[in-house]
């Protein structure tokens, strides 16, 4: 199974030098760094630059598997404050679970604040001066949830960063397939991603002709069309969660 990257990445600053690391997790095949106030990219794990050069301005990093990319980004107007970051205690569990989310920077800021959940600059639930104490967050609902966080100094310096997709709360029904441009007659193979503990699988394929319990079934359709196939999960406790998606069928 192709397990999703997370990205994450932490960044040191000694003498006017930032030092970014990769602390990015999952079936990673490819990095690419984007520093985009100068316009350079990277694919090392590892990488060495100037703070000057690099902010103020937006740092992206992407991890990438074969199916799936996930991103972090610092937004930051000063050079001088590169170096925020935070961590989780855990990034899976179940409904109620409780994560613990720390920050890793040595800093206690004039503002502290964190978002989890929702999009950029919206929804989600909002904490405010939490200031290096780090919090507890539960998770009342499954999911994937981005988390986000944005300091500030005395002298109005900003930093924002955010993971996409941090956290991931199960049951979490997800799956891909190969090929994507599928034809009459010919093999399609679904790859299960869910996330769960002793799931089970129910898979519809939208054509009407055959359904499966199978983890990672293969189908083949019999018409052109476009079918919405639909994976309904079900957990050891009960706990169910579904995900669909459209394919087309050609001649």
């Amino acid at each position: 199974m192709d397990k999703t990257p997370v990205a994450n990445f932490e960044v040191n600053q000694t003498d006017g030098i930032c030092q970014f690391k990769s602390l990015s997790t999952g079936n990673i095949k490819e990095l690419e760094w984007q520093f985009l106030s100068n316009g350079t990219s990277s694919s090392e794990q590892d990488i060495d630059k100037s703070c000057e050069d690099v902010a103020p301005g937006v740092i992206r990093l992407t991890a990438k598997s074969i199916f799936h990319s996930n991103t972090a980004t610092i937004l930051t107007n000063s050079p001088k404050i590169l170096n925020v970051s935070f961590s989780a205690n855990i990034t899976t569990g179940p409904i109620g679970t409780v994560v613990r989310f720390t920050p890793v920077d040595p800093v206690d800021w004039e503002k502290d604040t964190w978002r989890v959940g929702g999009s950029v600059g919206s929804g989600g639930d909002l904490f405010d001066n939490i200031n290096h104490e780090g919090f507890n967050y539960t998770f009342t609902t499954n999911g994937k949830f981005r988390v986000a966080r944005e300091v500030k100094d005395n002298a109005g310096h900003k930093t924002h960063i955010a993971i996409e997709e941090f956290i991931c709360i199960e049951p979490y029904s997800r799956f891909t397939f190969l090929p994507q441009d599928g034809k009459v007659n010919e093999e399609i193979s679904f790859y299960n991603e869910s996330v769960g503990d002793g799931l089970t699988y129910e898979w519809d394929f939208g054509d009407g002709v055959r359904t499966s319990t199978d983890p990672h079934p293969t189908h083949t359709y019999l018409d052109a069309g476009t079918y919405t196939v639909e994976l309904h999960i079900t957990d050891k406790d009960g706990l169910t969660d579904s995900y669909l998606r459209k394919i087309t069928i050609v001649e």
